[in-house]
């Protein structure tokens, strides 16, 4: 238990994790962060493009952190797991996933704008996103060590205004994917393998939108719910 915590108490100072994994070489440069959004090394936006343009604009909210506080000993298997907490990242995880999530939305040009600015336009299509798992850590096995991490998001996609001022609901669905390493003495180190798995969910997400059609007129995906 003192392992555990020394280790959270001098991350800050010696940018390594206490998960048997080399971080980053330096804290001195940008790269270097512990920001998901910033550091190209632990997140790279989907290549996925669209190949139909859209001529509506996608409205995407804050990324709401929907987890409950629930403990990832809970996620843990048969062997010793030492998890990373959430203070090991620069941001909190919304903030960073929304930002990772805007950037792949424009990667994919599947709106005529991706807008964050509230409140949206009547006419744009809104995009809500909760976070409903994120865990990552390491396991201890007897030969090596093996780096996994989970996350999950549940997307829910509202459609233009209404003239009632509703706007009705075109999508609700869960995204989910855990991502491991083989075992090996020096695995790749965590914070780069939720990155991995956050790239694998938001290919999904934005592949089920572009699929939706949710942002091109007289094309979108009503039955998608």
């Amino acid at each position: 238990m003192g392992g555990i915590l020394e280790w959270r108490s001098t991350l800050r100072v010696t940018c390594s994790l206490f998960l048997g994994a080399s971080l980053l070489a330096s804290c001195a440069t940008k790269k270097d962060a512990f920001d998901l959004a910033e550091n190209e090394r632990l997140f790279v936006p989907p290549s996925f493009v669209a190949t139909v343009s859209a001529d509506r604009a996608l409205f995407v909210g804050p990324v709401v952190d929907a987890r409950g506080g629930a403990a990832v000993v809970e996620a843990a298997g048969p062997y010793p797991t030492y998890w990373m907490p959430d203070t090991t990242w620069d941001r909190p995880l919304g903030p960073m996933i929304h930002d990772c999530l805007t950037a792949s939305l424009r990667q994919s040009r599947i709106a005529a704008s991706i807008d964050v600015d509230a409140p949206p336009s009547r006419s744009a299509v809104v995009l809500e996103v909760s976070l409903v798992e994120a865990r990552a850590g390491q396991e201890e096995r007897e030969f090596g060590r093996r780096s996994l991490a989970s996350v999950g998001l549940r997307v829910v996609v509202r459609g233009p205004e209404g003239d009632g001022g509703q706007r009705p609901v075109l999508l609700e669905e869960s995204f989910e994917q855990t991502v491991g390493t083989e075992v090996e003495p020096r695995p790749l180190r965590v914070p780069a393998v939720f990155g991995l798995a956050l790239r694998q969910v938001l290919t999904r997400v934005v592949a089920r939108l572009d699929a939706g059609n949710f942002t091109r007129t007289g094309l979108s995906d009503q039955g998608g719910r």
